[in-house]
C-alpha cells in the first residue's frame, strides 16, 4: 500500500490532484527547486511572472509555465509503468531479468548497452537513446555510408586505371610523378578496397532494412559494422589523396587527346564531302 501511495505521489500533481499525463494540461513541469507541478496548475500560479511554489514557498521568476523544463523522469516512470502492465510485445527484444521490452540504449562509453524500464535508476544519470532513436541512427548511418561509398569506389576505379597506365610506362614514370608506395602494392591494396566496397554495400544494405523486432545483440552488431566501416571510408579517403591531381591531370590529358582527335576526324570528313574541282 505504501508503495502504491508512493507511485501516486509521483504521478499525481499537489495542487489539483490529477493524475499527469504524457501530454496536454498535466503534462509535469519541474521548478528551478526540483518540486513538479503540471501545466495547468502552473499557469494559474504564475502571477507578475512571478510564481510561489505550492510546497516550499519558494519564489521563482517565470513569463509562462512553458519556461519550466518538463520533468523527464516523471514521463520515463509513467512510461515503465505503461509498460510493464502491458508486458512485452512478441518477437521484441526484452530483458531476461526484469521480463520488459529494452527500450533505451544507454551511450556511455563505459557501459553501451541497451537496458529495459526496470534499469532505468541505474541510467538514469548517463546518456541515453531509445531504441527507435538509435535504430533511425544506425539505418540513416548505413545509407549515407553506402552513398559515400559508391563515390568513393568510382574514383578507386579510376585510380586502378591510372596505376595500370603508370605500370605499363614504368617506375620512372610512378616516381616522377611522386605516387607513393609501390606500383604493385598500390594495386594490391585497390583490389583490396574494390573487396570491401562490395563486402560493405551488401551488409549496408542489409542494415537499412533493419526491423524494430531486431534483437538487441543485432542491433549492437550493426552498430559495430556502421563504426568499422565508417572507419575505413574515412582511411580510404585519405589514402587516395596522394592520387587526386595526377588522376585528374591524366584524365584532363585523355580529354584533350580525344578533343583533338575528333576535331582531327570532322576536318577529314569536311574536306572529303567538299567538291573537287577540275584545274
Amino acid at each position: 500500500m505504501a508503495e502504491s501511495d508512493a507511485y501516486r505521489d509521483l504521478t499525481n500533481c499537489p495542487v489539483c490532484l490529477e493524475e499527469y499525463t504524457l501530454i496536454g494540461h498535466h503534462v509535469p513541469r519541474m521548478l528551478p527547486c526540483y518540486c513538479t507541478v503540471c501545466h495547468l496548475c502552473l499557469g494559474k500560479l504564475i502571477q507578475d511572472e512571478k510564481l510561489v511554489c505550492p510546497l516550499d514557498r519558494r519564489v521563482h521568476v517565470a513569463r509562462d509555465q512553458w519556461s519550466f523544463p518538463q520533468n523527464k523522469y516523471i514521463i520515463m516512470s509513467m512510461k515503465i509503468q505503461s509498460q510493464a502492465a502491458r508486458g512485452p510485445r512478441k518477437g521484441y527484444a526484452h530483458c531476461q531479468v526484469h521480463n520488459l521490452e529494452l527500450l533505451f540504449l544507454c551511450t556511455d562509453k563505459n557501459c553501451e548497452r541497451f537496458f529495459c524500464g526496470g534499469e532505468y535508476p541505474r541510467h538514469r544519470l548517463h546518456t541515453f537513446v531509445t531504441w527507435q532513436e538509435e535504430l533511425d541512427r544506425i539505418k540513416a548511418s548505413a545509407e549515407a555510408l553506402r552513398v559515400g561509398w559508391s563515390a568513393c569506389f568510382k574514383i578507386v576505379e579510376l585510380t586502378q586505371v591510372l596505376v595500370d597506365v603508370v605500370r605499363g610506362l614504368g617506375i620512372k614514370h610512378w616516381e616522377s610523378l611522386k605516387l607513393p608506395g609501390n606500383p604493385t602494392v598500390v594495386h594490391a591494396a585497390l583490389n583490396l578496397a574494390i573487396w570491401d566496397y562490395k563486402q560493405s554495400a551488401e551488409i549496408l544494405r542489409r542494415i537499412t532494412l533493419t526491423t524494430k523486432k531486431a534483437s538487441a545483440k543485432e542491433l549492437i552488431a550493426k552498430r559495430t559494422y556502421v563504426r568499422i566501416y565508417t572507419e575505413k571510408l574515412t582511411a580510404l579517403k585519405q589514402w587516395l589523396r596522394p592520387f587526386k591531381e595526377p588522376l585528374v591531370a591524366m584524365y584532363d590529358g585523355l580529354e584533350c587527346a580525344i578533343r583533338g582527335l575528333v576535331s582531327a576526324i570532322n576536318t577529314e570528313e569536311e574536306a572529303a564531302a567538299e567538291p573537287r574541282t577540275n584545274v
